[in-house]
């Protein structure tokens, strides 16, 4: 939550009002106009205003002319303040009250695109997610598994208690939408997910991307609450890939994934113009179930044995697995030339910033220019020299980075740069955490091929990989 605490209520000028923080307060984290935005959690907000302590930043129209744009964000920002905390007082009290015995949400349908009715649930304004509540007579709440300072994600149950397939994702501090913009990103999620959601393979599944389920909607306003996601099946990429000190060298699993990846986001974007925004290697993760991707035309054939999903044995694992990929979090997404774009809402002021930074960078390039910081400095075995320089090859086509590898053999490794092996070129030695800061202010400053198209990279994959293999053979 945030808030500030001061020792007057009366606004003269905003931009000359001494704000100090409360003493229970902690990091700040915004500065606007001379004012401190500060952290407090909710243990600290409830025994602070108990006490009568915080005094809302809240100028009303005696208070200060809006002579400017400064001072009506100050405003904007200052009834988002006290919108966080009634918030929070209100979950307080609705933490300590009996859950009902009967099912607080009402099920219904929105026609959001033409052929598409998506399902909502209605729920009541003064809605907390809590373990044990029963949210419909399918779905029973359950325990809170994930979540940051916007939101949560916790398990969906069914009535009896069983676990589900489906998770449910809510946000926090819905008054304070106004200043957040949460909402907005989460009707655009929910409505992009609908659209992904007529993607389907040869069995009528999705395939590549988490599905989206329901829409939480307040009942009164129909603001957007919350919202029920598929249950992946695995980890993300990014916490395999640095897993045990940075050791886990199958460049199959990152070949496979990029494959993968490549093909759904040429499949999304042929079908209804779907672009990520936020790809990298945390938004991807495993899947584990009957996992056969689909590839754009040409790039697979079911009766072809080769181009099936290939067998994993990850670290855990006690057989070999198919393995499927998942594209996840899609709130940063944008859908380009398709109808249902008309309804989407505008995005967030926020929004528009941080599109603004990653401007013409598309999908591929923000995926492989990750996995180079990720993977640099690796040893590879010896055998799968051939396959780890041509993801070496990939890198440097999109990004312009060259990454360092070691390739290792019965006692013995080979480096695989250019120039002479320094200590900071492998990922255990010294220096190596500002070589991969380096690494990305390079890829981003000197800009290569960073509009490359999904399908040009599976084009490019399969162009080159005889040449690899020829070249370099297999060890």
């Amino acid at each position: 939550m945030v808030g500030y605490c001061m020792h007057s209520t009366h606004l003269g000028a905003v931009g000359h009002t001494r704000v100090r923080p409360h003493t229970l307060s902690s990091t700040p984290i915004r500065h606007q106009n001379g004012l401190v935005v500060y952290s407090l959690s909710k243990r600290t907000c409830k025994k602070a205003t108990r006490r009568g302590q915080l005094h809302l930043l809240a100028a009303s129209s005696t208070d200060v002319e809006p002579q400017n744009e400064v001072t009506r964000s100050a405003q904007d920002l200052a009834q988002g303040i006290q919108d966080f905390l009634e918030e929070s007082q209100k979950a307080l009290s609705i933490e300590e009250a009996p859950l009902p015995e009967h099912p607080v949400g009402e099920e219904g349908t929105i026609k959001v695109a033409d052929c598409i009715d998506a399902s909502v649930i209605r729920v009541p304004s003064d809605f907390l997610a809590r373990e044990g509540l029963k949210l419909t007579p399918e779905y029973t709440i359950g325990k809170e598994i994930g979540g940051g300072v916007q939101g949560r994600v916790l398990a969906l149950n069914t009535a009896d208690g069983d676990k589900t397939d489906k998770l449910l994702k809510v946000m926090k501090y819905k008054l304070a939408t106004a200043v957040t913009g949460l909402d907005v990103g989460l009707k655009r999620e929910w409505l992009i997910g609908q659209q992904l959601n007529t993607i389907t393979g040869q069995d009528g599944q999705l395939h590549g991307f988490m599905g989206t389920g329901a829409c939480l909607l307040d009942q009164e306003t129909d603001m957007p609450c919350g919202l029920i996601i598929e249950k992946v099946n695995g980890i993300p990429c990014e916490k395999r890939l640095a897993s045990e000190e940075e050791t886990f060298a199958d460049v199959r699993y990152l070949l496979e994934m990029c494959r993968q990846v490549f093909g759904y986001l040429d499949t999304a974007w042929t079908e209804i113009g779907f672009t990520h925004g936020d790809l990298n290697c945390a938004n991807v993760m495993e899947h584990r179930g009957d996992a056969e991707p689909y590839l754009p035309k040409g790039f697979s054939d079911s009766d072809d044995k080769a181009n099936k999903t290939p067998l994993f044995k990850l670290p855990g694992d006690e057989d070999a697995q198919a393995l499927e990929f998942r594209i996840i979090d899609y709130g940063h997404a944008r859908l380009v030339k398709n109808k249902a774009l008309a309804k989407l809402p505008k995005a967030p002021g926020l929004e528009k910033s941080y599109r603004k930074w990653w401007e013409n960078k598309g999908d591929v390039w923000r995926l492989l220019q990750d996995i180079a910081v990720t993977v640099d400095g690796r040893t590879w075995p010896a055998k799968d020299e051939a396959q780890v320089r041509m993801l070496i090859g990939l890198i440097r086509k999109v990004t312009g980075v060259t990454i360092s590898a070691f390739f290792k053999a019965k006692g013995t490794y080979k480096y695989s740069g250019q120039k002479m092996e320094m200590p900071w070129h492998s990922n255990s030695g010294f220096g190596h955490q500002i070589r991969k800061y380096r690494m990305r202010v390079w890829a981003f400053s000197f800009q290569r091929n960073t509009q490359m198209r999904p399908i040009e990279a599976l084009q490019w994959m399969k162009g080159n990989e005889d040449y690899y293999r020829v070249k370099y053979g297999s060890k």
